[in-house]
């Protein structure tokens, strides 16, 4: 090649690269937007099939053999209408109804019952390549168990907070508990006759009063009375209230606690050994007026305030009979305040003790001794003259021997002795007239 061919040559190839380059100054975006679109086309990935949607059905079986579930029951299915996908880990949904009742209400016949549902196979499926079918089974019950719970009402535990039965309610609960009654019976009139002997024992209904008897309460000092019930027990309730295994009934009985009050009392004792306390002592006890009540002696606006005894409306009195005076000394204690309140000490009575004192017996006024001749019989028989001389002898009369008839022949004697002394003076008087 000459030298002007390589030279043309040369011009062609620097102007087409200036050309190139001014091109690329004015038209950059142009450039790039024909490489993105080229880029694109080379990277466009392969078209994806939809994803597969599943569903989750529910089946119910009979669980008690020879008995097929009615319609009622299979009607508690639920309609899941979500979608869901390969490996999604899906949950059942329970029936409307977790039991059925047979029949119509208060109208059961024999052989209708209870459906009472027992649970689905399996609590969870995971999404397996089509849809999920969980299976309910529902047993069949000819009877039902019915409870009576006992209940503070909220008025007593508003008032009374804390405050718990005594042992003779709760025994009854006790007895009360899971009493087996026939579908038929308990849906015609609620129960038989061992639910009505239990309800007898705790409402304690008087058919004469028209009212409700009371359940005493040693240990809290009053008394319980059952008030009405605080569910309503229509079908519905009823329903709520069985387990998934055995039909249970529960009846909430509900009791109101009413305390009974104390009033102080008074005792007087005689504190004189040997001397018991007259009747009419007791007629000056204090007259108490005001009223306290244990179940509030823990209550701290309460249990502090003091009970102060009352002196007798008379410390002394006359004791007529023993001739004396009793006279009162003091109580036990004078006050105590209601927080020592407690059944194995004060129970709020007051001991007064009165001593008894004899009046004074005066010395008796000496007497002057005196000095008396004694008589025989025979002169206290036998009236005597008066004379001023008296006979003596010297001789002695022989003691005669004691033979048991002494006392006879002494009065003998005595009688002879008079007689010949009268006519010995008889005799001297006449000798005197002779001369």
């Amino acid at each position: 090649m000459n030298l002007n061919k390589k030279k043309n040559a040369i011009r062609q190839i620097v102007g087409m690269t200036a050309t190139m380059a001014i091109a690329s100054v004015f038209a950059p975006t142009v450039l790039l937007n024909t490489q993105g679109v080229l880029a694109q086309e080379e990277a466009a990935p392969p078209q994806v099939a939809p994803v597969k949607k599943y569903y989750v059905r529910y089946e119910f079986e009979s669980d008690t053999p020879g008995k097929v579930l009615p319609g009622d029951v299979i009607d508690q299915g639920v309609v899941d209408i979500t979608d869901y996908v390969e490996g999604q880990t899906v949950y059942p949904f329970g029936p409307l109804k977790n039991v059925v009742g047979e029949g119509e209400l208060y109208r059961a016949v024999e052989g209708d019952g209870y459906w009472v549902f027992q649970g689905f196979d399996a609590d969870s499926k995971t999404i397996q390549g089509g849809d999920v079918v969980f299976t309910g089974k529902w047993k069949w019950f000819d009877y039902v168990l019915v409870s009576y719970p006992i209940k503070v009402s909220d008025q007593t535990q508003n008032t009374y907070p804390g405050i718990t039965f005594p042992k003779n309610l709760l025994d009854l609960e006790k007895e009360s508990q899971k009493m087996r009654v026939s579908y038929v019976d308990f849906e015609n009139s609620g129960g038989n006759e061992v639910t009505r002997k239990a309800d007898d024992k705790l409402a304690l209904w008087n058919f004469e009063t028209g009212e409700n008897g009371h359940h005493i309460d040693e240990e809290n000092e009053g008394y319980w009375t059952y008030g009405e019930p605080p569910v309503d027990l229509t079908y519905g309730h009823r329903v709520e209230s069985y387990t998934n295994t055995i039909p249970e009934i529960f009846k909430t009985y509900e009791f109101d606690f009413t305390p009974t009050s104390r009033k102080v009392a008074y005792e007087f004792v005689s504190g004189t050994e040997g001397k018991d306390l007259p009747a009419a002592i007791n007629g000056f006890m204090p007259e108490e007026t005001d009223e306290y009540y244990y179940i509030s002696r823990k209550d701290p606006n309460y249990n502090q305030t003091k009970v102060v005894a009352k002196q007798p409306t008379q410390t002394t009195y006359y004791d007529d009979t023993n001739k004396g005076t009793w006279t009162f000394v003091a109580y036990d204690f004078t006050e105590k305040q209601l927080s020592e309140w407690d059944h194995n000490g004060w129970n709020l009575k007051f001991k007064g003790t009165w001593t008894f004192v004899a009046d004074e017996v005066p010395a008796p006024t000496p007497q002057p001794e005196t000095t008396q001749t004694p008589t025989t019989e025979a002169e206290t028989s036998v009236e005597q003259p008066k004379t001023t001389e008296v006979p003596t002898s010297e001789e002695k009369v022989a003691e005669l021997p004691n033979t048991g008839t002494v006392a006879a022949l002494s009065t003998v004697v005595a009688g002879a002795s008079v007689a010949f002394a009268g006519l010995g003076m008889i005799v001297l008087g006449r000798n005197r007239k002779e001369d």
